[in-house]
C-alpha cells in the first residue's frame, strides 16, 4: 500500500460522523426515540423471563424421599424365667436380609439402677467367635434396675451410624458393662442361626455355650 492511498483511506475515516451526530440525525426523524427504547423492551423481555423461572422455581417441589423401612430381622424369643450371669457376654447371629443394621436389643433380667451399657457390632473369627473389629457401636446410660421377680428390662441400642450386614454372613454383638448383670436366655431349640459366649475372665476368650441362646432382636433397615 502506498503511502498516498494509506493517507486517503485515514482522512476518510476521520471525516466518517461521530456516533452523537448520528443520534442527533436520528432524533430529527423521529427515530431516535424508537430505537433508544428498543433496550428498554429487550430488558423488560428479559425481566419477564427472569420472573417466569423464578416462579418456576417456587412451585417446584423438591424430590420427597421415602424413609427406609425399618424391619425386624435375626431374632431369638426369650424363655421364661431363665438367666445367664454375664461377665462379658456376646452372642454370634445370621442376618436374613441384607441391609443397614439400625438396632439391637437384648433383655437383662438383673441389672443395677443408673447402670450403664455398652453395644458393639463386631465380625468374626473363622471359627465363629467374636473378634475385635467393630462396625458399630452405641452407648446406653442409666437404665432403671431390674431384678428377679420383676420383668427383663430390654437393653436396646439404636446405632447412630449403622452398619451395612450381609445376609447369610455371621457377627456378632458384645455387651460391656462395668457392673455385673445378668441376660435373659432364649428358648431352647427356637434359634438356631444364634449362639451365647461369655468372656469370664475379661481377657478377649469367648467360651460358647451350645445349648444356650441370649434372648434378642436385631432391625435392619433397607432390607434386600
Amino acid at each position: 500500500m502506498d503511502s498516498h492511498h494509506f493517507d486517503r483511506l485515514t482522512h476518510s475515516w476521520t471525516e466518517l460522523p461521530s456516533r452523537r451526530d448520528i443520534w442527533r440525525g436520528l432524533a430529527g426523524m423521529g427515530l431516535g426515540g424508537a430505537i433508544a427504547r428498543q433496550p428498554d423492551l429487550a430488558d423488560a423481555s428479559q425481566k419477564r423471563k427472569r420472573r417466569r423461572r423464578m416462579r418456576r422455581h417456587k412451585t417446584a417441589q423438591p424430590p420427597q424421599t421415602r424413609p427406609l423401612a425399618e424391619r425386624l430381622d435375626a431374632n431369638c424369643p426369650a424363655a421364661s424365667g431363665a438367666s445367664h450371669v454375664a461377665n462379658l457376654p456376646a452372642l454370634t447371629f445370621v442376618p436374613r436380609r441384607s441391609g443397614l443394621l439400625t438396632r439391637a436389643r437384648v433383655l437383662l433380667f438383673d441389672s443395677q439402677a443408673g447402670q450403664d451399657f455398652k453395644l458393639f457390632l463386631t465380625r468374626v473369627d473363622a471359627a465363629g467367635l467374636p473378634i475385635e473389629v467393630v462396625l458399630a457401636s452405641e452407648e446406653v446410660r442409666d437404665l432403671p434396675a431390674t431384678g428377679p421377680g420383676n420383668a427383663p428390662q430390654p437393653l436396646a441400642a439404636t446405632f447412630a451410624d449403622p452398619a451395612f450386614v450381609s445376609k447369610g454372613t455371621r457377627y456378632a454383638l458384645v455387651i460391656v458393662s462395668e457392673q455385673g448383670f445378668q441376660l435373659a436366655l432364649g428358648q431352647t431349640g427356637q434359634c438356631p442361626d444364634s449362639l451365647a459366649y461369655d468372656d469370664t475372665n475379661r481377657d478377649g476368650v469367648f467360651t460358647p455355650f451350645p445349648d444356650r441362646d441370649f434372648a434378642f432382636e436385631t432391625f435392619v433397615s433397607g432390607a434386600v
